[in-house]
């Protein structure tokens, strides 16, 4: 989201390999000017030795023994943890509080052929299952290799447009929303056996989009997804849905009974657009490309899975170091296939990402989530589809052997096969105000537990903590250096995430990290 000055610090391994002779030396930088923190708090294991660095943001350790964790913190940054058996360590610390009083840029439109993109949404319950709907969104890009450090809060528009609701026989309300949400008119009303009352009113087609700082080298993307119900399910199927989704009930199994024609027939990204040489002094609009999949569309489909395992697959064009766009969606039950339009998008790379979604049962939902990651330069490179087996999916977590401990800050944890490449953990505090959180730590593939320092961290556990822990496969070889701000930037080849509230919990702090 930032424009940043690190130059060469960008593409230094944050891990030196070499003799470590009298100590470990550690260097901490800001992660979005580069400039050295001074009075970074810098930790040796769960806090048995400690130093501050210095103007130059240096410090250094007592030698540890053999692979330590080294942890550097300071008040309004996230804190970091590496364990490496290194002689030098560079972080590069994310700020947790970033100004929130952007700049706004001139309103904008999504053209087709440089007019207006005309589009209308569902004006009553029949169209709602005879015509498609529309939305979309609008956003000053942010490519992968930024998504960790990224300002995610800064991506909605400070502007806001009201969209009337009702709800329970009562309103209309006004629903304010970030004005770079794409919303073609629409009023469109659902009643639940008469005894409930929901829908929505109104629309937006002027657009525009915060301003950053560094706003001038900064490009646009944007994307509209449609939805076509009456290729997927009834409207007494829908409606069943969204009255379980609304009144808080468990329906995951429901969902994903209907997830695959849902995804493959009903769901898609119609449209999409990238303009790297969008300047903030003029308007905000963006030239889309319908995507067509003009080079057939590309299957993903998994090989030894049994049918009561659901994949859902995306499609990805990955404009390097400017943009990440999503421009497919898909799903499959048990060995069935997902089908992604293979548009080829200019000046991309393509990846296609498989998630499989464990069945939850009536109370709980699945504390796992398992990933699979294919890149490509263009999708021809897929012309027989992506076959995937289980074993693509990285390592499966042992649930019962795998856990956090609220009160003295211990995460453990036990896997199903080999070690994988590394281990990422991210512990999210939950509620305000508390911690600077979230906190984050890279531990090598052997590695079974993470004690956090969490009294020289100023953490306090707590049990509603989100706890996420993420078994990374891929060709980088993280013991001779790795650089954790840019963890999505690794072609990673599969990521298996276990949460201590269930997967779902992940989109729940995601969201409350973006908008807090």
């Amino acid at each position: 989201m930032r424009s940043s000055g690190c130059g060469g610090l960008r593409r230094r391994h944050l891990v030196r390999r070499g003799p470590i002779v009298a100590g470990v030396d550690v260097w901490v930088f800001d992660d979005a000017t580069c400039a050295p923190i001074h009075g970074a708090t810098v930790i040796l294991g769960d806090g048995a030795a400690y130093a501050r660095t210095d103007e130059n943001g240096h410090a250094a350790l007592p030698t540890p023994p053999g692979a330590a964790l080294v942890t550097a913190y300071r008040d309004g940054y996230r804190g970091w943890s590496y364990q490496a058996d290194a002689a030098s360590m560079v972080f590069r610390l994310p700020q947790e509080f970033l100004p929130d009083d952007y700049g706004i840029s001139v309103t904008g439109h999504f053209l087709e052929n440089g007019e207006p993109l005309a589009l209308t949404n569902p004006s009553s319950v029949v169209d709602a299952f005879s015509q498609k709907a529309y939305a979309g969104f609008l956003l000053p890009a942010v490519s992968r290799a930024e998504l960790l450090t990224a300002d995610l809060a800064g991506l909605w528009s400070p502007l806001e447009f009201n969209l009337p609701w009702v709800y329970d026989f009562e309103g209309p309300f006004d629903l304010p929303i970030a004005d770079n949400f794409f919303l073609p008119d629409m009023s469109l009303v659902f009643e639940f056996r008469n005894e409930l009352q929901w829908g929505f009113m109104g629309g937006n087609d002027d657009l525009t989009v915060s301003l950053r700082p560094g706003a001038e080298t900064r490009p646009l993307e944007g994307f509209v997804f449609s939805a076509d119900l009456s290729r997927a399910l009834d409207m007494e199927t829908f409606l069943e849905i969204v009255e379980g989704m609304w009144g808080a009930n468990p329906v995951g199994a429901l969902f994903l009974s209907v997830l695959p024609k849902l995804f493959n027939d009903a769901v898609s990204v119609e449209y999409a657009g990238f303009d790297p040489e969008w300047a903030p002094d003029r308007p905000a609009d963006l030239e889309l490309a319908p995507i067509t999949g003009e080079k057939g569309d590309v299957g993903v489909f998994a090989t030894d899975f049994t049918d009561d395992t659901t994949i859902l697959a995306l499609m990805l064009a990955d404009v390097p170091n400017r943009a990440l766009i999503p421009i497919g969606v898909g799903a499959a039950a048990g060995t069935e296939t997902a089908l992604l339009p293979a548009m080829s998008f200019p000046d991309a790379r393509h990846i296609a990402l498989a998630m499989e979604l464990p069945l939850p049962d009536d109370t709980d939902y699945p504390r796992t989530l398992r990933t699979a990651f294919r890149y490509a330069s263009d999708p021809a490179a897929w012309p027989n589809g992506i076959a995937l087996a289980d074993a693509d999916f990285g390592a499966r977590f042992v649930d019962e052997k795998t856990s956090y401990d609220d009160g003295t800050g211990f995460i453990e944890w036990e896997i199903a096969g080999d070690d994988p490449s590394a281990f990422f953990v991210v512990v999210a505090p939950q509620g305000w105000p508390r911690s600077d959180g979230p906190f984050m730590a890279m531990l090598p593939g052997g590695a079974r537990s993470l004690k956090l320092p969490v009294a020289d961290l100023g953490y306090d556990p707590w049990w509603c903590d989100g706890v996420f822990i993420m078994a990374v496969d891929g060709p980088v070889d993280f013991r001779r250096g790795f650089d954790p701000t840019a963890f999505f930037a690794y072609d990673h080849q599969s990521i298996s995430m276990w949460s201590n509230d269930g997967v779902e919990n992940f989109f729940e702090v995601l969201m409350y990290y973006s908008v807090w």
